[in-house]
């Protein structure tokens, strides 16, 4: 019986070779130990087409659990999404990230929709940025309510610093394994990308540097590959040479332009502050905050202070006591940072106001992101497309090991941050432990000690 495991019938000449069939090979039948870092398949492409529900379902347990920031939540996508359930690749995460980087707005949730859009069109990447922020969202207008209504700020214990090192090693082990398919064994200039790019991002990093990053791999691309790095794997939603999601027409057709027309109306009624002449707090929200998500670079972390600049000093909306609080509960809370509009919302104009604020930051660039990963899906056989993806790969891999290693260090972590950073990381190499699991831990542990002290 458990010579079925490694005795498998050689496949027929016609049918095509499965990487995985009936689960891995547990370990117990296994003539070898399983390494610190399992080695991943190097052909072929076992991700399987994931559907709508799956989506928000697998999205609304990722948002339950992102502490930390945009790249912690996209480590939880790759971790969940594509190393357990292989429903997505590799490839289209990376895609996102490096076309997200490039975007206004905040880059995890962009990825998630990138995502969604690439498995299921509009209703996929709807239903892939609904279900990752209904958490954050729930959550926030909870703290909301208590802050404004009640005016209780001691609202939440204190347990970021410890989950810290839970969400440092998901983003450093996230980061490994991508090395380990993308550069390891791959062109020396991968190397050299991927190195460089971490060695500075783990002193100095900002929208500048980000971008330069970025530009600096599309150029590397485009003049010092002679061909593709690695060859794009193929989705299996799509047939060579035309998209399933590929309306009639260029990608420059009826409905592409008329999203875009609004995208701009968007960002020029921002720019030209048309918001003082409403009368309505929920419209004057509409407008500011919709323009924030279209003119705004870098993510949330960048974002926050522009929206302090914003909110606090040009609008006189928020008090800087309550911006600080709004974005303290934002980092407490599962999900992206930038839910603090939510509390901003709330503040302004009840739970109405909540909703709309949380809708006008994050739909606006998650349109414009849908916008441009049509146009990527088109013309993702081009040469000059293939090589320019090909260069960017290794900066964002270099970029993810960056955060990792600079999360637990900008947050003063202590020894046991560091500790509970080294446990997780082996549980999540060593033993494939799902990161959902590693989170919850943390937090109970928190909870536990936070409750008897």
């Amino acid at each position: 019986m458990l010579s079925n495991f490694n005795k498998a019938a050689p496949p027929a000449q016609d049918q095509p070779i499965l990487l995985v069939q009936n689960g891995p090979i547990p370990s117990f039948v296994q003539d070898k130990p399983i390494p610190l870092f399992p080695a991943t398949a190097a052909t072929g492409d076992t991700t399987v087409n994931p559907g709508v529900g799956y989506l928000f379902c697998t999205c609304l347990k990722i948002g339950m659990v992102s502490f930390g920031g945009h790249m912690a939540l996209v480590a939880m996508v790759q971790k969940i999404m594509a190393d357990k359930d292989k429903r997505v690749s590799h490839e289209t995460i990376l895609e996102g990230i490096s076309l997200a980087g490039l975007l206004p707005g905040p880059l995890a949730v962009n990825v998630v929709a990138h995502i969604g859009y690439r498995a299921k069109g509009i209703a996929g990447a709807l239903a892939s940025v609904l279900g990752v922020l209904l958490p954050a969202f729930t959550a926030m207008l909870f703290l909301s309510w208590l802050y404004v209504d009640y005016g209780s700020r001691q609202l939440i214990p204190n347990v970021w610093s410890h989950i810290t090192g839970a969400v440092c090693a998901i983003i450093l082990s996230t980061g490994v394994r991508l090395f380990q398919k993308e550069i390891k064994g791959s062109n020396p200039l991968n190397y050299i990308l991927c190195v460089l790019t971490a060695g500075v991002m783990l002193f100095v990093t900002n929208y500048y540097i980000t971008l330069g990053a970025i530009l600096a791999g599309v150029t590397a691309g485009i003049f010092l590959s002679p061909a593709p790095l690695h060859k794009p794997e193929q989705s299996p939603l799509h047939n060579p040479g035309q998209s399933a999601l590929q309306e009639p027409g260029s990608p420059l057709g009826w409905g592409m332009l008329l999203r875009l027309s609004l995208l701009s109306g968007l960002v020029l009624q921002f720019l030209a502050d048309v918001q003082r002449y409403a009368d309505s707090m929920l419209l004057r929200l509409a407008a500011v905050f919709s323009g924030i998500s279209l003119t705004l670079f870098g993510g949330g972390y960048v974002m926050i202070p522009l929206m302090q600049s914003m909110l606090v000093d040009h609008l006189h909306w928020l008090t800087l006591r309550e911006f600080v609080d709004g974005i303290a509960f934002s980092q407490a809370t599962p999900g992206p940072i930038l839910v603090s509009a939510t509390f901003a919302g709330y503040r302004l104009a009840g739970a109405m106001g909540a909703v709309l604020a949380t809708l006008c930051i994050f739909l606006p660039s998650v349109l414009l992101m849908i916008c441009m990963s049509r146009i990527l899906l088109i013309y993702k056989g081009h040469t000059l497309l293939k090589k320019i993806m090909a260069g960017v790969k290794p900066i964002v891999i270099g970029m993810i090991l960056a955060t990792g290693i600079r999360l637990p260090v900008q947050s003063g972590a202590g020894v046991w941050v560091w500790l509970v950073a080294l446990i997780s990381f082996i549980l999540l190499c060593r033993y494939r432990i799902n990161p959902v699991l590693i989170i919850m831990g943390t937090v109970g542990i928190d909870l536990l000690y936070y409750v008897l002290k």
